[in-house]
């Protein structure tokens, strides 16, 4: 339904952190200052969310970090230099912490920037149970190879020493996520590697290589891929063709053709086409696929010219694939990520006062702070708590879903502008 990673990083700077007014403190990372919204976490929300509070309630956590020396430190490694700890940003830092920003960072903006990732993820995931979307959605279908059975040994495919493969266009769609997660080749002699290429035909350089090893002779040998094509994406343009196959030159012997006909629907009551019957009645609804050849190709290998490209519709050249569809809304939630402003805010406050809540070891951390956020985070007789705030924040977004995909939602979601149901 949606992908962690991409909200992570397609929200990231939607909320900002101000400086400490305290001198004393490290300054805010530069990518943690700035604000898409124009909100930020630790002064335009729940006061206790302070980076002071945090420091308090984190220092017993790395109070026993070892001391900085001078050496080597990798990714992730924490140290303690001078009154504060430090983790490291890169592998082989030689840097001294407190003094190159880019190589060491604060503790304590470490254990914000992921308590803001988690309430990135958290506020998006609580505002699709709420609209009932995560359990009533589904993958269209996944791993669907175009055709099974291999080709037969005498059919060999003549060489004529250009790029060779499967020309495939997909049908765009908001909510749909389209990939390729694994591709075969049949060849006729064993071969240790091969190169395999993916063009877009509105960028030079390849979308993605890949290298399959160890390729048996005669029979398909298989290979994870797990490579998306979808049409809507910042690195080329939309719409246009993928491209993927091999150089000719790059292969010992020769590729076998399968001989499956791209052209026409393939025979309902064939028993030797049962399968690709039913697999090309799914696909061919998201896919358009075909093979192609080209012999004018360039010598660095960049896109050829798409105009010399000539389709083929009987000819796989010894190449299969298997194709998926998926519902992922993550990049239109991305695109509205403004209206989770306000609840992403809320979270992370709550977050810090779960934090101080735990806080049981003898810090800076007194009792009366540690009561006051448990009692603001449940609330009192008079009041619901912060946990009933998010809930409500939660429940006032508003996104339009009429734009996306049926297919994903059922009948039951379509058209709805709504924010909750």
């Amino acid at each position: 339904m949606y992908n962690a990673t991409t909200i992570k990083t397609g929200f990231s700077g939607l909320l900002g952190i101000s400086n400490p007014r305290k001198p004393i403190y490290p300054r805010v990372p530069t990518d943690l200052q700035g604000s898409e919204s124009g909100l930020y976490l630790n002064t335009d929300f729940h006061p206790i969310a302070t980076i002071e509070n945090i420091y308090y309630a984190t220092e017993n956590i790395y109070q026993y970090a070892d001391e900085y020396v001078v050496g080597t430190y990798n990714t992730g490694e924490i140290v303690k230099y001078g009154d504060y700890s430090y983790t490291s940003l890169e592998d082989g830092n030689t840097e001294t912490p407190g003094i190159e920003a880019t190589k060491w960072e604060w503790t304590v903006y470490t254990e914000m920037r992921g308590m803001l990732n988690k309430s990135y993820v958290t506020v998006v995931r609580n505002f699709l149970q709420e609209l009932k979307l995560i359990g009533s959605t589904k993958g269209i279908f996944s791993d669907l190879r175009i055709f099974d059975r291999s080709g037969k040994y005498s059919d060999e495919v003549v060489k004529r020493g250009g790029f060779v493969g499967l020309r495939i266009a997909t049908h765009s769609a908001i909510g749909l996520q389209l990939a390729i997660p694994t591709i075969g080749i049949q060849l006729n002699t064993a071969q240790d590697s091969l190169m395999i290429y993916c063009y877009h035909s509105s960028k030079d350089s390849p979308v993605f290589t890949f290298e399959m090893t160890d390729i048996q002779a005669k029979e398909f040998t298989w290979f994870n891929l797990n490579e998306v094509i979808s049409g809507n994406s910042m690195e080329y343009d939309s719409g246009g063709y993928f491209y993927i196959g091999y150089y000719e030159e790059d292969i010992i012997g020769n590729a076998i053709n399968r001989k499956y006909d791209f052209s026409r629907t393939p025979c309902k009551g064939c028993i030797n086409q049962t399968y690709d019957y039913i697999s090309y009645r799914q696909w061919s609804k998201y896919y358009n696929i075909c093979s192609f050849y080209v012999i004018d190709i360039n010598d660095d290998r960049t896109l050829f010219n798409i105009g010399d490209v000539v389709e083929q519709y009987d000819n796989n050249y010894g190449l299969n694939i298997s194709v998926s569809v998926q519902c992922d809304i993550s990049d239109y939630l991305v695109e509205n990520r403004g209206v989770f402003s306000d609840a992403i805010g809320i979270s992370f406050s709550c977050d810090v006062m779960k934090l101080i809540e735990s806080c049981t070891r003898g810090n800076n951390i007194t009792d009366r702070l540690r009561n006051y956020a448990s009692a603001e985070l449940r609330g009192v007789v008079s009041d619901l708590g912060y946990m009933q705030n998010l809930n409500k924040s939660v429940k006032s977004i508003k996104i339009d879903f009429s734009a996306l995909n049926s297919p994903c939602f059922g009948s039951g979601i379509k058209g709805i502008k709504y924010g909750y149901i």
